[in-house]
């Protein structure tokens, strides 16, 4: 995500102003200000816009979620295998039981 203008669509749910431009951003926040029913739809605009962008990311999260739990599993798997080696090593196969 790039910042604001992924998520706010100009004129629909929020009023995009260029970077240090004082006077248009006074000019939208009066606008804002003096107009409830403006602020109302750009309001809903923006919780339809989150929502929508909710279901889109959500999948893409639990994608590097699984990542992340499969690699820490191969962490703790791989040093349960060298303890299990280092042990074979030390006492031969035999003698040797697994503790999880």
């Amino acid at each position: 995500m790039r910042g604001n203008r992924d998520l706010i669509q100009n004129g629909v749910n929020g009023i995009l102003v260029p970077v240090n431009d004082i006077e248009t951003t006074e000019k939208a926040i009066d606008r804002l200000s003096r107009d409830e029913q403006l602020r109302q739809k750009k309001g809903r605009e923006g919780r339809r816009i989150i929502e929508d962008f909710r279901w889109r990311t959500w999948p893409k999260f639990a994608d590097a979620l699984v990542g992340v739990l499969i690699y820490l599993f191969a962490i703790k798997l791989s040093e349960d295998i060298k303890s299990l080696l280092v042990n074979i090593a030390a006492k031969g196969f035999q003698d040797v039981t697994m503790h999880t």
